[in-house]
């Protein structure tokens, strides 16, 4: 697998998988590598995978793009630590395998030329020369140092605690194994994964030989499972080792491995160092040093995780603020110039985002059309199809509010999303004051008018758009008298929730409109002081939107 990390910006650390056949960079929110600078093309450059092989390609973007301070003229093959810069942002391309595969690894930095292999042994016995329990019971003031190996040791702890990132923790973590133990020839560090199989992993050789270091997976794996270091003086008579003459061909005389665990004691990976030369055994009084030094590793590995992990959500939580700004630019700025009409409108999403929506659309006619949607659940992918839907409302109307509402079902249905939604399509003439009412499943409009309060539209309500293909959908007709006053709304109003448990309901909405003043603002702004003042806050979990329509 490969994947480019971020290299400069606020963003800096940062990693970008590339999975698919093409990955995209460029400006545009459709490229998976999402570069936000006006100098970058919407889409820049790509990077085709061809079997394992990466091409970089220019998109015949305006600026160019190089790699390792080159122009990308038409494609190049990327290779293991080429720096790729769009404009003013900086990526590093890494190539890796996960060591589960039990295939060779690109090496993680430029330094180290040793390639792990990880193979299965045959033997799994549990003899040893010695082992430590590294578990929540063990303490490290017991354990006694030489002063020069405690200041090493000090050192290593005060550099570590330093760094955030995880592609510079474990360099650091293998360079202080070769500084705290100099009869070490080579060292790797592997992590889990989320699923606690061996992952990503880390190898160097303290003279960045070019060669390949065989690692048990067997043997890593009991060390996390037991969460114990062990030691081998002679691997050869070592039982866990399979004396086979594929294995002892590599003259591994000595071996010590120590499990990273997390501040909760769980195994996160494993540190393994070892010694070609029979004469530079280790001791057991170094086993409890490694123990100490794969703890303190543990920690820093888990902070540099957490720390990656709030950069990753950091950038998830600007793209929904994004998201949020251009979901309210969406909104209407503000209600129609409508002689003789007053609205009042308010929105609020559950989330940053939500699935309501309210429209006013004026015709070519001297018409205007007020919309009030809910997409079933709120949340990004709501906002996404609500974006869409609002697009469809516009494109649809027609003369007819409910052969209007027809197309918009037709074109719900055949985006293929299996969502559906709840709307109100009202159609005004302000010339006339006849309104034509389409309710697709939604709550009932409330009206107040010289014959009192009540909800409408009951009658000729039908089937939310996005279900069935082709429905027919009835449209009510009636005249807007001067003092009429019309309340829509979301479900957000009448299934708010106290904290008895009770819903807010329709009742308490009809009670409102018929006891404030008769104005469009009044009943709105009352409708939602209500709501807030009923429900319980940390039980927020709809969209709430409310239109109000006077005629005056």
């Amino acid at each position: 697998m490969a994947f480019l990390r971020l290299n400069n910006g606020s963003d800096k650390g940062m990693e970008f998988e590339i999975v698919s056949d093409t990955t995209l960079l460029g400006r545009h929110p459709s490229c998976e590598v999402i570069v936000q600078d006006n100098a970058v093309s919407r889409r820049h450059a790509s990077i085709d995978n061809k079997s394992g092989v990466y091409i970089i390609r220019d998109l015949e973007s305006r600026n160019g793009t190089q790699v390792n301070n080159l122009d990308v003229m038409e494609s190049q093959e990327l290779c293991h630590g080429d720096i790729v810069q769009v404009c003013d942002t900086i990526f590093t391309f890494n190539l890796y395998q996960e060591a589960a595969e039990g295939k060779q690894s690109a090496p993680t930095q430029h330094e180290s030329h040793i390639v792990a292999e990880f193979f299965d042994e045959a033997s799994q016995a549990s003899s040893i020369r010695q082992k430590v329990g590294v578990d929540s019971n063990y303490n490290k003031s017991d354990v006694s140092f030489s002063q020069s190996k405690l200041k090493i040791l000090i050192e290593i702890i005060r550099a570590l605690s330093q760094t955030l990132s995880l592609d510079d923790v474990i360099p650091k973590v293998l360079n202080c194994l070769f500084k705290i133990f100099p009869n070490a020839d080579r060292a790797v560090v592997v992590l889990c994964d989320a699923e606690g199989k061996l992952g990503r992993h880390w190898a160097k050789d303290r003279k960045n030989r070019q060669s390949t270091l065989r690692v048990s997976r067997t043997i890593i794996q009991e060390a996390i499972k037991s969460k114990e270091a062990f030691l081998s003086e002679d691997a050869f008579s070592d039982q866990r080792i399979d004396l086979s003459q594929s294995i002892a061909g590599f003259q591994i005389r000595s071996v010590m491995c120590a499990p990273m665990l997390d501040a909760d004691g769980n195994a996160i990976g494993c540190v393994q160092i070892d010694t070609l030369d029979p004469r530079n055994r280790f001791h057991e009084e170094e086993l409890d040093l490694l123990a100490t030094v794969a703890m303190q590793a543990g920690i820093s590995v888990e902070n540099a995780r957490m720390h990656e992990q709030a950069m990753v959500q950091q950038a998830i939580d600007r793209d929904i603020e994004l998201a949020r700004v251009v979901q309210l630019g969406l909104l209407p700025k503000g209600p129609p110039k409508i002689e003789g009409l007053k609205f009042f409108n308010f929105y609020e999403a559950a989330n940053k985002v939500g699935g309501d929506l309210f429209d006013y659309i004026e015709l070519e006619d001297g018409r205007v059309a007020v919309v009030i949607a809910d997409v079933a659940g709120h949340g990004i992918a709501s906002a996404l199809l609500m974006v869409k839907f609002s697009a469809e409302v516009r494109l649809a109307l027609q003369k007819s509010a409910a052969k209007s509402v027809a197309r918009i079902n037709n074109a719900v249905i055949q985006l293929g999303l299996q969502r559906f939604i709840t709307m109100l399509l009202l159609i005004i003439d302000p010339k006339t004051d006849r309104m034509s009412i389409v309710n697709a499943g939604h709550c009932l409009p409330v009206i107040r008018d010289d014959s009192g309060v009540k909800q409408i539209c009951e009658e000729i309500a039908g089937l939310p758009v996005g279900i069935a293909p082709d429905f027919e959908y009835e449209e009510m007709e009636l005249t807007l008298k001067p003092g009429t006053t019309l309340l829509l709304y979301t479900d957000g109003i009448n299934e708010a929730i106290n904290s008895d448990g009770e819903q807010f309901g329709h009742d308490r909405a009809i009670d409102i409109v018929a006891k404030v003043d008769n104005h469009a603002d009044d009943i709105g702004q009352a409708v939602i002081k209500a709501v807030k003042d009923f429900e319980v806050e940390s039980l927020e979990n709809d969209d709430v939107c409310v239109v109000c329509i006077e005629r005056n």
